[in-house]
């Protein structure tokens, strides 16, 4: 889906991001924002559920230009180490068995 703003084309994923970031700012306004929102909000901080393993996966390989078991020993899309508004930390092991992390934006 595609929102229009102005003269720019923002998809629905940009559009969500916007409102998260605009949540995260309030959460950490509690000179602006009543505390029970604020607490609320500042859960947007650090507890963001994480992108659906599919769509972790169709990323990494879109930007690698392979399929994952070609470059990763193994990798963890299902319980990423954490996640935020705009990205999400796996854990995975490349080809060469060393272990490594890496941050899906």
């Amino acid at each position: 889906m595609l929102l229009f703003m102005g003269t720019q084309c923002l998809t629905s994923r940009q559009h969500a991001l916007c409102y998260m970031q605009a949540g995260q700012f309030l959460g950490a306004r509690g000179d602006f924002v009543p505390m029970p929102i604020c607490q609320k909000l500042s859960l947007l901080h650090d507890q963001v559920p994480p992108m659906p393993p599919a769509q972790v996966r169709a990323s990494i390989e879109g930007e690698l230009g392979a399929p994952l078991e070609q470059v990763f020993e193994w990798i963890n899309l299902d319980k990423p180490l954490g996640s935020a508004s705009i990205s999400q930390v796996c854990t995975s092991a490349c080809v060469l068995a060393v272990p490594v992390h890496f941050n899906l934006r």
